[in-house]
Formats: C-alpha cells, sequence, structure tokens
C-alpha cells in the first residue's frame, strides 16, 4: 500500500514540477519577446527628430500643423486628409508632356540630394527616404530648401538592406495593432515635412486588410498620402471605401521598361542615367504630386 501511494505522489509531483517548468519557461518566453519589441520600438524612437528651433525651420514651413508627442513631432490630426501633402508637395507649373518620378535614396546625404538638383536643372522631382540614414536632418533640409517633396519609406521585410536587419525593425502582417501603430506614428516623427509613406517592393501588409485599415487610417487623419507600388496587389482599393485617404500609384523602374508619357515610376539613384535617357522626346520629369487635385499649387 505504501509503495503505491508512494508511486502516486511521486506522479503528481512529476507532473507538478512539468507544469511549473511549463509556465515558467511561457512566461520567460513571452517576456523576452515584449523585451524585443520595447527594445526595437525605442530604436525607431531613438531616431525620430525632435522638433526645430525657430533659427532651424525651413523657410517651406506652411504654419503651425505638428505638435511635440511621446513618438516625436507629428502633424496635429488634421480635418482635410490632404493638407500636409498639399503643403509641402513640390510646386511644379508645367503643361507638356511628362512622366511622374520619385527617386530612392537608400544612402541619403545632402550633397547627393544637391546634385541631383543640379542634374535636373530646374525640374522638380520627389525623393523617398528611409528613415534610418544617417543626418536625416540635414538631407531633409537639403530637399525642402530646394522646394522638392519626399515620402518616407515604409521598412518592410522585403526593402531592409542585409546590413541593416539587426538595427531596424520592420513593419510586419498581422503583428499586434498597437505595435503597428506604434511604430507607424515613430515612421512620421522622423521625417518632419514628408508628404506621405510610400512602399518600394511588395510585402504581405499590404495583403492584410487589417493592417492597412491602421495605416489608412492614420495617415488620413494626419493629411498624408500613401504611394503604393502600381501592381502591388494590395486591398488598399476595398480599404479606401471607408477612409478618405490620398492613394498615389507608381510602377518599380526596370532597365527593359519602355517609358510612356504621363507614367508614373520609382527607380533607384544608381539607375537615374539610365531613366533619363529613357524619357519619352519632348516629356519632362515631375514630382509624384504634380496634377493630383491641384495639390501642387
Amino acid at each position: 500500500m505504501k509503495d503505491k501511494l508512494s508511486i502516486y505522489w511521486g506522479i503528481f509531483l512529476t507532473i507538478l514540477l512539468v507544469f511549473i517548468i511549463s509556465v515558467e519557461v511561457m512566461h520567460r518566453v513571452s517576456k523576452e519577446k515584449d523585451l524585443t519589441y520595447q527594445c526595437r520600438i525605442v530604436i525607431d524612437k531613438h531616431l525620430a527628430v525632435e522638433d526645430y528651433s525657430s533659427e532651424e525651420e525651413p523657410k517651406a514651413d506652411k504654419g503651425n500643423m505638428y505638435e511635440s508627442t511621446s513618438y516625436g513631432v507629428l502633424p496635429k490630426n488634421q480635418k482635410d486628409y490632404m493638407k500636409i501633402f498639399k503643403a509641402y508637395s513640390a510646386k511644379c507649373n508645367y503643361s507638356g508632356p511628362y512622366v511622374k518620378a520619385a527617386v530612392v535614396l537608400k544612402e541619403a546625404t545632402p550633397a547627393q540630394v544637391q546634385k541631383i538638383v543640379e542634374d535636373l536643372d530646374g525640374a522638380k522631382i520627389s525623393f523617398i527616404i528611409p528613415y534610418y540614414v544617417p543626418n536625416l536632418h540635414e538631407v531633409i533640409d537639403s530637399i525642402i530648401a530646394n522646394g522638392d517633396e519626399f515620402f518616407i519609406q515604409l521598412p518592410t521585410q522585403s526593402s531592409i538592406p542585409e546590413e541593416k536587419t539587426s538595427k531596424v525593425s520592420p513593419f510586419l502582417a498581422n503583428a499586434d495593432p498597437k505595435e503597428t501603430l506604434d511604430k507607424l506614428r515613430y515612421l512620421i516623427a522622423s521625417s518632419k515635412y514628408a508628404i506621405g509613406v510610400s512602399v518600394i517592393s511588395n510585402s504581405l501588409l499590404l495583403k492584410s486588410k487589417k493592417d492597412l485599415l491602421l495605416i489608412a487610417n492614420e495617415l488620413s487623419k494626419k493629411g498624408l498620402a500613401f504611394l503604393g507600388l502600381q501592381d502591388g496587389g494590395d486591398v488598399f482599393e476595398d480599404v479606401l471605401q471607408d477612409i478618405k485617404m490620398l492613394l498615389l500609384r507608381a510602377e518599380v523602374y526596370s532597365e527593359e521598361d519602355e517609358i510612356s508619357a504621363s507614367s508614373s515610376f520609382i527607380f533607384d539613384f544608381s539607375q537615374m542615367q539610365k531613366f533619363m535617357s529613357s524619357l519619352p522626346k519632348g516629356a519632362k520629369i515631375v514630382p509624384l504630386s504634380f496634377g493630383v487635385q491641384d495639390a501642387s499649387l
């Protein structure tokens, strides 16, 4: 009888021990996951721009449309879902044939921006800037000072360079909604005067209606646009039936592409010379805001 009791007690204690260990392991895994998320958000937050002093405020400022928040300097909630877009889009009065274009500067510098401005000789273009480039303030100031416009790049798993993956936290499809919203606000805060957020490659994020509802709703409140791929296959069209937000489209340029007038393209800085030489005869390059409900006027 005593032997049977000992066996029962042994089994009971073993089960109890396994249960306690399992609970502890699950708790640690959950805690580590939370810490990883918090650390990544803190990395993003540290890259957010601080408010400009009155001496540093670029000349293109259209009034007090920003406010300091725990995320950094964010556009205030706007009644007009295109307000920031309208305020900071490039002015471009032109009536001839054109091609809309945005250049991606993965390692942007003020000198690189200035070289593009000089090479275009008065023509305007859109810039797409990753929020994690060094000297982001100076790059933004160079773009704004020249009267150009820029989008901040949405970092997804397919758009982050290999050497940046340890520092840059991607937007993940079907992540916790709070995480997605926090990341979006830190992203916007990293780039005062951006006219919108853009993608430069396909991502599972763009196939998730839940994620796109969050993103579209936030951009709409802030007066920002979203630049998506022409062939992105995303669900934004469905989302925009319920939310007002400006959605722009552009193709990713391949050097085999034949460029037609009135088309829109995104290309990398390394492709710029080839892109410019492939423009239709007599066509001029213009920014992506060109002709969008008089956004640039």
